[in-house]
């Protein structure tokens, strides 16, 4: 056994006294366990007369000890030792012994056998020669329970049998000990051949890696690393087309591919740039290993040979690597002469051209590339001053209608054999829509503390309406003493001026006035609450209100630019009574549902429908989340719109309209920040339902 642990460890100190306290209360046993250092463990039943007189008194102390140790003398000779303490009463000792080391002991007694009784002389003479007090210690002797001797043997045979389960329960926990003792030494073991083979394969000047049966990279050794131009962190758990510019990502996948469904040893020979820029041939050797195993994936190795092939390919490897480079760029370039002649451009130029790439070459700028007619001028400039020319957010209308920014810069190209400018084209239209959102969620920010303080500032008026009209309806209240007073001072019969208030419709007026202020104020607060900053407070809410409150919100909504007003929208509402509520922030959710109501009333807009626009809002209890539904009878969503319609900056609005930022925030708002889905059913032509579940 191990020495380090003792019984405490291998125990449950609390579900023994548990089990000592159901004992205790179903038969009367006290019941104590002790460890070896005298430490009580479990106690139960204690008697007062040994608690309160026998281990506070020096002398009776000392006679308990020295029975303590008479006992613990005998231990281990029978299953139990029974024995009457110098005190006078009897005590039981059953030693709990796990893999044949003594740890702990238990004891049953204090108590008395019902076959003798105490000799109350020898403990009134204890009583008046240790100093108690008589009346009080007879009396504590008088609570120490009498058990039959055959009752105590059925006891001491339930404690044998309850000490043998313990001891077995201590070693299955020692066992399990040692088990996971020897799982970490192996573990251990295992880390130190996992660094020996890493710090071997590292030794190598040789790439090798290993890729799981789906192509991610699971292993790989420093001249990998070095091969990629990636730190191993920057590799692990990535695929090829992740790690390494195309064409080589898609050579890798189809290459692996053919193996994993072939087997058998594959090696071709393909030509690389490193990440230092250089064309380097290599030959890549892999296997497939562990096949319908644990670890199936491809083991290769990487062997450059451009040294052995350089003689007799430089010529045309220096121009694949040129090639290669200039089209790995994810900016258009362009090769001019100093007039402006075509010499060379990349991928992206192609492709903004529509053209292959024979009839450009040697055709002037601005007939290869109108776009980019104005950068003659730059052109010369370049050349003129030596420097780079650049103009930023260069605005360009593409073929399909859309507005795209691109930032142009005119490089100088000077040397004895080489003359003219590169012109590289950066498409930066995310950017400027990140800029331009920024600036504008600048404006919101202001806009938004503005309309706070006008919605302070109207709160005021309005409270003042509210109590006004409310005064006027008691001013003419005949109930009031105060009106009939007055009313008498000039002969005014109140009645009659009811009646007159009531047949002319002014008191449908002054409520009237009321109901349309109280809606203005609670206008006002819905406002003020959804323009508040949050503090991302997460609270219980209750969502068949949230949804009422954003209702309210969207109905104050009207936008003529977009065309629509929410106003004139039938609204159906069909809320599961009685749902939980949802742990959110409030004004996140808000904003959620607020965005679909907007996008909704927009599109029924837009779409020209002639039927009535209908939404429905639903909610129901979906298992563990609350469910909320958002229905309308727009034009609904094509199945590629479908897809895409939580993407960052993807919108059906037209150019300048919309950001497309609602959704995906919206998305990321249920999704990331409450844990919850988000997703639309819809078809074409059929309206869209957008459902939120919100876990409970």
């Amino acid at each position: 056994m191990h020495p380090a642990l003792t019984f405490a460890q291998l125990v449950d100190p609390d579900e023994l006294q548990h089990i000592a306290d159901a004992l205790h209360a179903a038969a009367g046993i006290p019941f104590t366990i002790l460890d070896l250092n005298g430490t009580v463990l479990v106690r139960t039943g204690w008697q007062r007369i040994c608690t309160d007189f026998h281990r506070k008194n020096s002398v009776s102390a000392a006679r308990c000890r020295e029975s303590d140790a008479r006992i613990y003398s005998r231990l281990g000779t029978a299953p139990y030792i029974e024995y009457r303490c110098a005190n006078g009463m009897w005590d039981i000792a059953m030693p709990i012994i796990v893999e044949g080391t003594h740890l702990a002991t238990l004891f049953v007694g204090q108590f008395f056998y019902d076959d003798e009784r105490p000799d109350e002389d020898f403990f009134r003479n204890q009583a008046r020669e240790l100093g108690f007090d008589e009346a009080d210690y007879l009396a504590a002797l008088a609570e120490v329970p009498f058990f039959s001797r055959d009752k105590m043997r059925k006891i001491m045979d339930f404690n044998l049998h309850l000490v043998r389960f313990i001891s077995h329960q201590a070693l299955a926990k020692l066992q399990l000990e040692a088990e996971m003792a020897e799982r970490k030494r192996a573990e251990e073991e295992l880390h130190d051949q996992l660094t020996f083979i890493r710090t071997l394969t590292d030794a190598i000047p040789t790439p090798i890696f290993f890729k799981d049966q789906g192509g991610s990279y699971r292993l790989c050794n420093t001249a990998f690393e070095q091969f990629l131009g990636l730190p191993r962190e920057e590799i692990i758990g990535r695929s090829a087309q992740e790690c390494a510019p195309e064409p080589f990502g898609s050579i890798y996948r189809d290459m692996d591919q053919k193996l994993m469904h072939e087997g058998g040893l594959q090696t071709y020979e393909l030509k690389v740039t490193t990440p230092d820029g250089a064309e380097r041939t290599v030959v890549l050797i892999k296997t497939r290993i562990g096949k319908n195993a644990r670890h199936e994936g491809i083991i290769g190795i990487i062997m450059d040979i451009t040294d052995r092939m350089q003689a007799e390919r430089e010529s045309r490897r220096l121009r694949t690597l040129l090639d290669r480079t200039f089209n790995s760029m994810p900016s258009m370039l362009v090769g001019v002469t100093p007039d402006g002649t075509v010499t060379q451009w990349n991928q992206r130029a192609e492709a903004m051209a529509g053209s292959d790439t024979r009839p450009a070459e040697g055709m002037p700028l601005a007939e290869a590339f109108p776009a980019l007619g104005f950068c003659l001028n730059m052109i010369r400039s370049a050349l003129a001053t030596g420097q780079p020319q650049t103009r930023e957010k260069v605005r360009r209308t593409t073929a399909e209608g859309a507005v795209r920014y691109e930032d142009i810069i005119v490089f100088p190209l000077a040397g004895e054999e080489v003359d003219g400018a590169v012109i590289r084209v950066d498409d930066v239209t995310e950017r400027t829509r990140i800029e331009d959102l920024m600036i504008q969620t600048e404006k919101m920010m202001s806009v938004g503390g503005l309309a706070a303080g006008m919605a302070h500032e109207i709160n005021n008026p309005l409270g003042i309406i509210l109590q006004c009209s409310q005064n006027i309806e008691r001013r003419f209240d005949p109930h009031l003493p105060a009106n009939t007073k007055v009313a008498n001072e000039f002969e005014v019969n109140l009645e009659g001026v009811r009646q007159y208030i009531e047949k002319r419709g002014i008191g449908n007026y002054i409520s009237g006035i009321r109901d349309a202020a109280s809606r203005a104020a609670r206008i006002v607060r819905n406002m003020l609450d959804f323009s508040r900053k949050s503090e991302s407070t997460r609270k219980p809410e209750d969502v068949n209100a949230l949804l009422d409150r954003t209702l309210e919100l969207a109905s104050s909504d009207y936008d003529l630019k977009k065309n629509y007003d929410f106003r004139l929208i039938h609204i159906d509402k069909d809320y599961a009574p009685d749902l939980p509520q949802v742990e959110m922030v409030q004004t996140e959710i808000e904003q959620v549902v607020l965005n679909v109501l907007r996008n909704a009333a927009e599109a029924m807009a837009m779409s020209g429908m002639t039927e009535q626009p209908h939404i429905l809002l639903r909610s129901r209890r979906d298992g563990n989340h609350v469910r909320i539904e958002i229905s309308d009878n727009g034009p609904g969503l094509g199945e590629s719109t479908r897809k895409r319609i939580f993407e960052p900056f993807f919108t059906t609005k037209e150019p300048g309209v919309g950001t497309g930022l609602g959704l995906s925030v919206s998305y990321f708002i249920i999704t990331n920040k409450h844990r919850g889905d988000f997703f639309v059913e819809s078809e074409e032509g059929h309206g869209a339902t957008f459902i939120i579940r919100l876990p409970i």
